[in-house]
């Protein structure tokens, strides 16, 4: 960056903004081919030329271990050259970076292999792989950077959205304390200008947690593709409980297929628990993932959707199960409360079995009507909205979109 002699950033020219950007973009763009080349090698040479084991399905699997710590070195260059580039500029260090990475990216073009070295080939390649993921991480930091800090101080800043329960979900996997999760999260979200979150109860939530500066921001549904579809069978016993969503502990799924139901319980979609769900409830459908229309056709087929997740800031397949009649059951959890919002759509109990039998006596054509009233279009307004209020989207720069118009 260009400085005065007394350390103040000089006025930009008019083309500096756009020099800064297509600089950026054509470092980022050499650094990140260098970077994925690797994966292809890693793919379908390093196995045989490196780890020539017995079970090629070993030597492919450290071959990917290799490329895995590339990523791992990448936020550890950000950190190093970030640093650097605040005391030496960062156009030094950029250049620095795309050297590093041609470098080393030759070097791990002329790494003997095993035949000639043994197991110092897989060794070196791993060091490679390594210094590439710190130029790449140092790189693509500061060409970030660079092109923001040449723009216009008024157009700078950034929003979020509040989707996923990130420190529910690690704890679920891992031992990492929610205290830590939840802190790392506000200083993210607290970064930038506003954060988005889908229903009002989230928004309380993130609130007491130290969130500031929250909107919210509702969900839609596309009505003309979710909606109930005459001759729509699937051709099991009735009735038929659905529940749709990715098959992880989290999800709570058991909750759900460990109930004692009549007619047929179905499972649409995939994960890392749909094996292990599969072998423990036999009687279970499981289909495996549906998209577009073949997913609107198995809705259609269902007499209730069962959302046994107590976890989710808002589920989208509660509003694609009403918008094609379907009732809800589930536990009277907020994200669920809040999509239903005391309509006659739902049943919520602590008796997930409960639930489901009573929903059976509820109207399709009111579940139908409700879903109708939460649509894209209203979702996209409000975002623009929220992108307004936070000074985000700048007066005069609004997209000229069917999509939102009034």
């Amino acid at each position: 960056m260009t400085t005065t002699t007394t350390g103040v950033q000089a006025p930009a020219t008019r083309n500096q903004p756009l020099r800064a950007v297509i600089s950026s973009s054509v470092g980022t763009t050499i650094e990140w081919y260098d970077f994925f080349l690797y994966g292809v090698a890693a793919a379908t040479v390093f196995p045989q030329k490196f780890f020539p084991g017995s079970n090629p399905y070993i030597g492919t699997l450290l071959s990917f271990t290799t490329f895995f710590v590339g990523f791992v070195a990448r936020p550890i260059g950000a950190a190093i050259f970030g640093h650097y580039g605040d005391k030496i500029g960062r156009k030094k260090l950029l250049v620095f970076t795309m050297v590093v990475m041609g470098v080393s990216t030759m070097a791990v073009g002329l790494v003997p292999s095993y035949e000639v070295i043994g197991v110092w080939g897989g060794i070196l390649l791993t060091l490679g792989r390594i210094v590439q993921g710190l130029a790449l991480g140092g790189q693509w930091s500061g060409s970030v950077l660079m092109a923001a800090e040449w723009t216009d101080p008024k157009r700078r800043g950034f929003t979020t959205s509040f989707h996923t329960r990130f420190a529910d979900y690690a704890a679920a996997r891992w031992p990492i304390p929610r205290s830590l999760s939840w802190s790392w999260l506000r200083w993210f979200h607290n970064a930038g200008r506003v954060t988005m979150a889908s229903t009002d109860s989230l928004t309380n939530e993130l609130m007491a947690r130290g969130f500031r500066k929250l909107m919210r921001w509702p969900r839609g549904v596309d009505t003309n593709l979710f909606q109930p579809r005459c001759g729509s069978d699937l051709g099991l016993p009735r009735p038929v409980f659905l529940t749709v969503g990715r098959l992880a502990v989290e999800k709570n799924f058991e909750a759900f297929l460990a109930l004692d139901l009549p007619g047929s319980k179905v499972v649409v979609g995939d994960g890392p628990a749909k094996q292990e769900l599969a072998r423990r409830y036999p009687s279970a459908i499981f289909l495996g993932t549906r998209k577009g229309h073949e997913l609107a056709d198995v809705y259609a087929s269902a007499d209730v959707f069962v959302f046994p997740s107590r976890t989710d800031t808002f589920g989208l397949v509660l509003l694609e199960a009403l918008a094609s009649g379907l009732p809800i059951a589930g536990f009277p959890v907020d994200s669920t409360r809040d999509v239903i919002a005391g309509a006659p759509v739902g049943v919520l109990d602590d008796d997930l079995r409960a639930a489901c039998i009573r929903s059976l006596t509820l109207s399709r054509t009111a579940c139908r009507s409700y879903a109708k009233t939460m649509t894209w279009d209203e979702s996209a307004r409000c975002f623009l909205g929220n992108l307004r209020s936070s000074g985000a989207l700048l007066a005069g720069r609004e997209p000229k979109s069917a999509l939102v118009s009034a």
